[in-house]
């Protein structure tokens, strides 16, 4: 469970890393994207809010599963945390979902030749 829980949060933190980079990348195009001071603001806003929720899924995955290892040594806390990991790892695939669907209309929306905003 421990090594679906880390595939899960790998995959979300890439997917939001992703959709993160293709927002800012958006700003780059030449002749689709207006450039005045509130399309910018609005861009690197939302591509840094991507950004930071890749991080932050990065680091539930990287310091969550230490803290799983040991609380299974102990036999009081074992079901507490099999079920805390499960929901967590439930939550990760819905988000993991959600990002794939942004990223899927992020890339479709440069791909036809329009800004992401604006």
């Amino acid at each position: 469970m421990l090594i679906v829980f880390r595939l899960v949060y790998l995959g979300a933190s890439l997917l939001a890393l992703a959709a993160g980079l293709l927002v800012l990348g958006s700003m780059a195009i030449p002749g689709r994207a207006p450039q005045t001071p509130t399309f910018v603001a609005i861009t690197a806003t939302v591509g840094g809010v991507y950004l930071l929720l890749a991080v932050l899924a990065w680091g539930i995955r990287r310091h969550l599963a230490p803290i799983v290892v040991h609380a299974t040594e102990q036999a009081a806390l074992r079901g507490n945390v099999a079920w805390l990991l499960g929901y967590l790892t439930f939550g990760g695939v819905l988000l993991c979902l959600i990002l794939a669907a942004m990223v899927y209309g992020i890339a479709g929306r440069i791909d036809q030749g329009f800004a992401i905003f604006g």
